[in-house]
């Protein structure tokens, strides 16, 4: 019966010793794989499902223009517009605002403040090929964007 009990003794403080953290017999976890791994791919899944569902519930039309209109081309019928492909127009309808008034226009865009003499160069706008772009409408975007959570990513 000693040798039993000496036999457990020496158990015991081998158990004790081996799980001891500076024994070479434990098998340390390693922290940051697989589970540090599976936590940054569930953050990455959560942030996208939250930024398409933000844009899902921002946007409730999606496929409309920025006027309600859909972008249609000259024909009548709506399709794709490369708006990278065009040429600038004279529209007598600009400027929209007078840069040199607006106290949120950065100095170095205001070429009238800057001393630039002819006001031509304002009365131009962008015309992409084969399609019409309706007027950005603000009063639109708010009244669609009421009531909505809207979330700004920025690098600042």
């Amino acid at each position: 019966m000693f040798e039993m009990m000496d036999s457990f003794n020496r158990t015991a403080s081998f158990n004790r010793r081996a799980s001891s953290f500076s024994s070479p017999r434990v098998h340390r976890r390693r922290w940051g794989r697989p589970p540090f791994l599976v936590f940054i791919g569930f953050l990455v899944f959560c942030f996208f499902k939250i930024i398409a569902s933000g844009y899902i519930n921002a946007s409730p039309g999606s496929n409309q223009g920025f006027d309600g209109y859909s972008i249609s081309n000259f024909n009548g019928s709506v399709g794709v517009c490369n708006v990278f492909e065009g040429n600038w127009v004279q529209d007598n309808s600009y400027p929209l605002y007078n840069a040199s008034e607006c106290p949120f226009v950065e100095q170095g865009f205001n070429c009238l403040g800057n001393g630039r003499m002819d006001r031509d160069y304002l009365k131009w706008r962008w015309k992409p090929r084969n399609c019409d772009i309706p007027r950005f409408n603000v009063q639109n975007v708010l009244e669609r964007l009421r009531g909505k959570r809207v979330f700004l990513w920025g690098i600042q």
